[in-house]
């Protein structure tokens, strides 16, 4: 299994235009039918995803329900939020037990981090094309190995 997405467009604060590394994923709880459609910037620098509070309400999770964690970014600020597992799909590839952590900020953006799911994939960043290739892990783990050892 391969996916490949070019990276997303956005217009800053300043009037510039940056482009990223963004995936596509359906956002579901497991204890519910509620799925919603979301646009994650993939961080490799970031451990967990993070999500804003209303996707939690979205897909019918009441956030307190989860772990109360204190989360903190290369700004050093630190926002309150829950720890929760959810699924993910992305291009069809069902990821379940996903840890997440929603933010009580309803203004934080989607991140996408490595816990459960960089072991997952071969994350491949193709800054020089703009785009983002997610390997099956266990497909390629041969392959990576050779590369690594060589």
């Amino acid at each position: 299994m391969k996916i490949v997405v070019p990276y997303g467009i956005r217009l800053s604060a300043d009037g510039k235009i940056e482009v990223m590394p963004v995936v596509e994923a359906r956002i579901k709880h497991s204890g519910k039918n509620k799925t919603i459609l979301g646009i994650l910037l993939i961080d490799s620098g970031a451990t967990t995803t993070l999500l804003p509070s209303t996707d939690a309400q979205a897909i019918g999770l009441i956030i307190t329900s989860g772990v109360k964690v204190a989360v903190g970014g290369v700004t050093g600020h630190h926002l309150i939020g829950y720890r929760h597992e959810i699924s993910l799909e992305i291009q069809g590839f069902l990821i379940d037990r996903v840890p997440v952590v929603f933010a009580r900020n309803r203004n934080v953006p989607r991140v996408l981090g490595r816990e459960g799911i960089f072991s997952k994939f071969t994350v491949i960043f193709d800054e020089a094309r703009k785009r983002t290739a997610l390997l099956d892990a266990h497909k390629e783990g041969k392959r990576m190995e050779a590369f690594f050892s060589s």
